[in-house]
């Protein structure tokens, strides 16, 4: 046996021997994966295939490719079509067109043909071939309302004519699938598609609603891609039952245009017999859409208890469900029938289908989820089918207290939320009026019992204590206190009735010591406010009667890369404060500026939103400039505003035209463009509740506070420019004379001998001893001499001279009255000659064919910028003049695409209506069938007094960044007889008593002004008053700039002259008297 020491020492080498095995593998192991690691880092890393992207859930199954690149390009499918444009393809024209406007027999329904795509030349060759035609036709013979183009040294399209299937077709209402037939009259390569799915290079392309001709400049083939496209789609409209159509060209992006090749493309999905679909989608290629997901279990759950009967719809609108019981109520029913009691009200629940699949359906719909998310949305459903609401206004502003309610006894959650229309159940701005108490939700009663609405105040009444309250809902009973007036109040109706009545306006009187009010009154049916919640969630609707769900589209949650608004601060030309920290200053309340700069911070289109989102341009903080003039601006307001209750007084105390009276006076550097003062009325009242102000100028938009009527309008027909368009006129009549010898003599002035012998007088008889023009027109004389219908209706072609109390002046008694010689354009724009302008205008109208005694060709309409330059040269100088394109009011200061739409920095255009016939082309020169701002009247000034054209500015400087000096477009055209007859209308003409005395004595001289009168009513009561000019340098203290303006105040029973030319009168005093320092 071996020692123990020896045992001990012999293994101990095998142990160390091991130990290094190990580490030297784990250390090989190390070596081999870093060697790994190293070659798999060295290597590229591969790039992952990029997933393609899916084409929408409703588009087309199958993969496409949207391809890069402005133009349109023509995507064949499977089933259908895919017609893509690029980002920035440009709108070059477009015309809009009644169907019941081109029927060829009214009785009979047929339809004329439309064409579209001749230029003013072809047109021309086809009246002068009906004209030699045997036996002769009148010249527009079969050509109405064609929409012509600029012809081959413009935008040329290839001319095309659209009918019905055979002459003798009648139209049928539109949304009956009628097919409509367009047919290539052109020899150019082009490409029709439609929106039954089909394409045709061929002349004949029948479709329903939506159809497109695609071609490229230089006749070039037509691929798959075309640089143009004119569109022509057939909409529904209210006034013809036929539908109307809607004819746009699209042509290149303009030079210089970006994100032609980046942006997203308009991409519309014509399936054949669907409906066409539209996208928008990046370029790249789309695989075919994934299934749509499955329908939500509520929604299927919903769908399946409508078709069980166990969710009805009732007479009030409402929905019923079915009881949860009524398993045990069928039970019971059926075992002891002689218990029920006899159905008198509400749904029979215990009389239809019940079976298994029923009964699963009942059992989900009460004890489930989604059967609970169901009534959730029933609930939410039917607490809007009824309206109830109150408002109150105490006298004392320190009485107070609150409502609670009830409805057969149950209490009633009320909520301060009323949809925008309850705007118009106020005729002026509410003002003190505590909130909206309105019922949020109501419990499913099978009888309609009267809701009790009741006011505890905090302290009692004194005897005697008034109050104001508008009761939304039936006729209320009172008790607490003393009717002492009630008024309905409607929607629309206008006299509101109680029939029609969806409010009523009370005036109470407290009894003493009274603590409380109690009203009693039925709830409405929603279909009392219409679209009350056209803005608030739902799943549920109700479509043609017809209860449905359907889930609204996904919402995203916002940009939150979106930097937020810049912080504002806003100040008028000399640097006082006008807004910041969100909230206009004393000083914006005072100059009359609050709405403009911005109310609150809710308020969208104003100046300090527009600027709060130069935030994603970097700025957190902006310093702005604007180019008001608080002295003139404070003048301006006060002349402005203090004639406004001598307009409304001249109606008597019921003033019927307070609710769409509007007015407005604006100053701008004629030479600069800058913007000097801007009033407007209505204007909104300090301490004006916002919520308030939102809904008022949403529910009546055509008093709305927040407009700046100064160079905004509505759209509407109470816009007309009058007498001061005679500008526009002269200005034209000025440019025409330099090739029209005749026409240069007639604005010189012609004695009344050479009058009545003028060549162009008597060939469009034109008289100077008559009141009307043309002067043999059928009962002239008498008409012209006493009160009657207005001149400006559409079915007259018949125009006469302004009416005074004696009647209407002939130019010889104008003549006589003034002791003039001779008789030209300064004379005619002092007396504001209606025949005078009427007469020679329509002489410059080509399309009426140098014949005074037939229709010409009247009704063309020009479906590209250019197709009808010199042929309608009025329109031509209109548009110069900024007619019909808005104008951005930043100076240049703001980045491209800031403003937007609807802004206060962004002009509406102003605008001629279509021009179809000779009265129409009349009118127009007469101011009518047009709406205008006093912005662009006194542009127009402005551009007579200075020979430029220059763009108005608001913005003077944005963070320390002046705005550029303003250049400016030469007029080009002679003015000094229009200023010749603008300093006349002041000194001895239609403005003549608003600027007589001494105090104008040193203003006069320097003074150019143009009234405007525009009837507004048959009778010719009730007019636009209208004053526009400028004053040149020199005339007012310290004051060396060319002031031009322009005056307007609607609803007026005085002209021009006696309204406008109080106010401007006032103003000019006012600051002749005041001096530099206000």
């Amino acid at each position: 046996m071996e020692p123990i020491s020896k045992l001990n020492q012999r293994p101990a080498p095998r142990r160390i021997r091991r130990s290094w095995l190990l580490l030297l593998c784990v250390a090989l192991s190390v070596a081999l994966l870093y060697r790994q690691l190293a070659t798999l880092y060295a290597r590229p890393t591969p790039t992952a295939a990029p997933m393609r992207a899916r084409l929408p859930v409703d588009g087309p199954n199958e993969a496409v490719i949207i391809p890069v690149g402005p133009g349109f390009q023509r995507i064949a499918l499977r089933h259908g079509l895919l017609l893509a444009s690029g980002p920035d393809q440009r709108l070059i024209g477009q015309q809009s067109l009644s169907l019941c406007e081109q029927q060829r027999d009214p009785a009979a329904a047929t339809l004329l043909p439309l064409y579209v795509g001749w230029d003013w030349a072809q047109l021309r060759e086809a009246a002068m071939a009906n004209l030699t035609a045997q036996p002769p036709r009148p010249a527009h013979y079969g050509l109405k309302n064609p929409l012509l183009d600029d012809g081959p040294d413009g935008i040329d399209i290839p001319a095309f004519q659209m009918t019905a299937a055979t002459d003798e077709t009648a139209l049928r209402p539109y949304g009956d699938a009628e097919a409509l037939r367009l047919t290539l009259r052109d020899r150019r390569p082009a490409l029709w598609l439609a929106d039954t799915g089909e394409t045709t290079a061929g002349p004949t392309l029948a479709f329903r609603d939506d159809a497109w001709l695609l071609w490229n400049g230089g006749g070039q083939a037509v691929g798959d891609r075309s640089d143009y496209a004119v569109r022509v789609q057939r909409l529904p409209d209210r006034d013809c039952r036929f539908g109307r159509l809607q004819i746009s060209v699209y042509g290149p992006p303009e030079p210089g245009a970006v994100g032609a090749d980046g942006g997203l493309r308009r991409v519309l999905w014509y399936a054949g017999g669907a409906m066409m679909r539209e996208f928008r989608l990046a370029p790249g290629h789309y695989a075919a859409p994934a299934a749509p997901p499955p329908r939500r279990e509520d929604a299927v759950l919903f769908e399946r208890a409508l078709a069980a009967g166990l969710l009805r719809l009732g007479e009030d609108g409402r929905i019923a469900i079915a009881p949860a019981d009524l398993p045990l109520m069928r039970i019971q029913a059926r075992d002891h029938p002689e218990g029920l009691a006899p159905h008198e009200t509400g749904p029979d629940w215990l009389n239809g289908p019940w079976d298994e699949a029923i009964r699963q359906t009942h059992r989900a719909l009460h004890f489930s989820a989604a059967g609970r998310y169901v009534r959730q949305q029933v609930e939410a459903f039917n607490a809007r089918q009824l309206w109830a609401a109150v408002r109150w206004k105490a006298a004392d502003a320190d009485q107070s207290g609150e409502w609670r309610a009830d409805w057969a006894g149950a209490p009633l959650a009320l909520t301060a939320n009323m949809p925008l229309l309850a705007g118009k159940l106020f005729p002026e701005l509410p003002q003190g009026w505590q909130p909206w108490r309105r019922v949020a939700r109501w419990p499913l009663l099978e009888e309609r019992t009267p809701v009790h609405f009741h006011l505890t105040l905090t302290r009692p009444a004194q005897r005697g204590q008034r109050l104001e309250v508008l009761v939304a809902g039936g006729a209320p009973t009172v008790s607490g206190a003393t009717v002492v007036a009630s008024q309905p109040r409607c929607l629309d109706a206008t006299p509101c009735s109680a029939r029609a009545a969806v409010a009523y306006w009370l005036r109470l009187e407290w009894r003493a010591g009274a603590t409380a009010l109690d009203l009693r009154f039925m709830p409405l049916p929603a279909s009392a406010f219409p679209d009350g919640y056209r803005y608030e969630f739902s799943y549920l609707r109700l479509e043609d009667g017809q209860l449905a769900w359907r889930d609204p589209p996904v919402g995203g949650a916002g940009d939150p890369a979106r930097p937020a608004p810049a912080e504002v601060m806003v100040r008028d030309r000399a640097g006082a404060m006008l807004l910041e920290h969100g909230q206009p200053t004393t000083t914006a309340w005072a100059l009359g500026l609050a709405a403009l700069v911005g109310l609150d911070p809710a308020q969208s289109g104003d100046v300090a939103s527009v600027l709060a989102r130069l935030s994603l341009h970097g700025a957190s903080i902006v310093d702005a400039r604007l180019s008001v003039d608080p002295r003139l601006q404070a003048a301006a307001r006060r002349a402005l505003l203090a004639r406004l209750p001598q307009v409304a007084a001249a109606f008597g105390e019921r003033d019927p035209w307070r609710e769409v009276r509007i007015a407005s006076l604006v100053v701008m550097d004629a030479d600069q463009g800058d913007i000097l003062a801007v009033v407007n009325s209505p204007e909104p009242p300090p301490g004006a509740v916002w919520s308030d102000l939102y809904s008022f100028a949403a529910g009546q938009p055509r008093r709305s506070p927040l407009r700046i009527w100064a160079w905004q309008h509505d759209g509407g027909a109470w816009q007309a420019a009058g007498s001061t368009f005679k500008l526009v006129d002269a200005l034209l009549l000025e440019r025409e004379a330099r090739h029209r010898p005749e026409l240069a003599a007639a604005l010189a002035g012609l004695s009344a001998d050479e009058m009545a012998q003028w060549p162009l007088a008597q060939s469009y008889d034109f008289g100077a001893d008559a009141a009307c023009y043309p002067a043999h027109a059928s009962g002239c004389a008498a008409w012209a001499r006493q009160p009657g219908q207005r001149y400006d209706r559409p079915e007259s072609a018949v125009v006469h001279n302004f009416r005074g109390a004696a009647g209407a002046e002939t130019p010889l008694e104008r003549m006589s009255r003034a002791r003039d010689e001779r008789y030209g354009l300064a004379q005619a724009l002092r007396d504001s000659l209606n025949t005078w302008f009427a007469w020679l205008v329509e002489t410059t109208d080509a399309t009426l064919l140098d014949d005074p005694t037939a229709a010409g060709l009247a009704t063309v309409r020009a479906l590209t910028p250019n197709a009808l330059r010199g042929v309608r040269p009025l329109l031509d100088l209109a548009a110069e003049l900024g007619f019909g394109a808005s104008e951005n009011l930043d100076g240049g200061l703001l980045p491209a695409g800031l403003i937007e739409s609807g802004d206060v920095l962004q002009t509406t255009a102003s605008s001629l209506d279509p021009i179809t016939s000779r009265a129409q082309v009349r009118l127009a020169a007469l101011g009518f069938r047009m709406q205008a701002t006093p912005l662009q009247l006194a542009e127009i000034a402005a551009a007579i007094a200075s020979g430029r054209r220059v763009t108005p500015r608001l913005l003077l400087e944005v963070n320390g960044r002046p705005a550029p000096a303003a250049n400016g477009t030469a007029l080009g055209i002679a003015t000094e007889r229009i200023k010749d007859g603008m300093a006349r209308v002041a000194l001895d003409g239609t403005a003549q008593a608003a600027f007589a005395g001494a105090r104008f004595d040193a203003i006069r001289p320097l003074l150019r002004v143009k009234t405007g009168t525009a009837d507004l009513d048959e009778a010719g009561t009730v007019h636009n008053a209208w004053l526009t000019g400028w004053l040149e340098p020199g005339a007012l203290p310290s004051e060396s700039r060319r002031l031009a303006f322009a005056c307007l105040i609607s609803h007026a029973a005085g002209t021009g002259g006696e309204e406008c030319g109080a106010v401007v009168a006032a103003w000019l005093a006012s600051l002749a008297e005041s001096g530099p320092d206000g």
